[in-house]
Parts: C-alpha cells; structure tokens; sequence
C-alpha cells in the first residue's frame, strides 16, 4: 500500500499538523500553515482580529499539540519559550520548513504581543517596505516590537534567546 494513512490532524485558523504513517516505514508528520495570507490593504480593525486570532490559535494549537495552557498571563511567556522548542523536539526538520517556521513565529508572536498590548498598549502594524519581507509589528509610545522575530530566532537561529527576556525588556522600556 503506498498511500499514507492519517493518523492524525490539529486544524484551525492557521496551523495544521498532519501525522501519516506509510506501511513499513517510519511515520510523517507535515506542518503546514493553511491559506491565509495578510493583505496589503487590509484596515487596522482586520489586522487586529487577524492578531487576535492568530493568538487564540496559538492557545488551541498548544493545547492540542503539547498538553500546555497558556492562560494569556505574563507568567505564561515562559511557556512560548518551551513550546517553541518542544516544535523542534517533536517535528525536527519539518518543524524549521518555511510555512511552518512562518507560522509558528506568528502565532506565538501575536500571543506575545497580545499580551503585551492588553498589558501596556500598542498597535498592530503591518510594515511592507520590503514586499519580499512583509512583516507585522506591535507599535507602542514610539518603539516597535517585533516579538514572531523573536520566536524567529529563538526557533531558528539561537534556542538560548529568550522570548521572555525580550517580553520583559519591552514591558520595562514603557513602565520606568
């Protein structure tokens, strides 16, 4: 039989895990984002409900994958920064293929900087200077917070930076 039989699926807004054995082999697991792309043109009211979202999926898909509740705490941050290496633990390389990568940095970004927008303050923004490299940030008294860059790196470049810290550092240069 050549055809993979499904395991197992984790759907929603963003994220799919899809985990399929193949007979004789060892099992396969895709981790694929679903369509949804951000438009240039899109208001501020839609881009906060696609942050809003995106930060409601990373609760469920967490919850789904890992067994963890993140509770939209401060002191839940700490767990972005084991979930997001415990994608690398449980998918290896399929965890570091792009539409993953962009997906999981978004989603624990904006449950990140949801936090810290509830928090403090703070408004979405999407940046298209460069149209290869569309990314969004969080704006708050000046500064701009790119927290998916960090779970970026924390996920791709160096596992000893810290979401947390960053989080923290953010809160600090707007409560002093």
């Amino acid at each position: 039989m050549t055809k993979f039989a499904q395991l197992g699926l984790i759907k929603s807004a963003m994220i799919t895990v899809s985990r399929f054995v193949k007979p004789g082999q060892q099992n396969y697991t895709k981790i694929t984002r679903l369509p949804r792309a951000i438009k240039m043109d899109m208001t501020q009211d839609e881009l906060q409900q696609l942050m809003s979202d995106s930060a409601q999926n990373a609760v469920e898909t967490t919850r789904q994958e890992f067994n963890i509740e993140l509770d939209g705490s401060v002191a839940s941050i700490q767990a972005v920064d084991t979930v997001i290496l415990a994608w690398l633990e449980r998918y290896k390389d399929q965890a570091l293929e792009d539409q993953a990568v962009f997906t999981i940095c978004n989603i624990y970004g904006a449950y990140v900087g949801e936090i810290f927008r509830q928090h403090v303050g703070g408004v979405w923004r999407y940046d298209s200077v460069n149209p290869d490299a569309p990314y969004v940030v969080l704006e708050y008294a000046g500064h701009s917070y790119a927290f998916a860059g960090i779970c970026y790196q924390r996920l791709v470049t160096d596992s000893n930076i810290s979401v947390q810290r960053y989080f923290e550092q953010a809160l600090q240069n707007n409560t002093q």
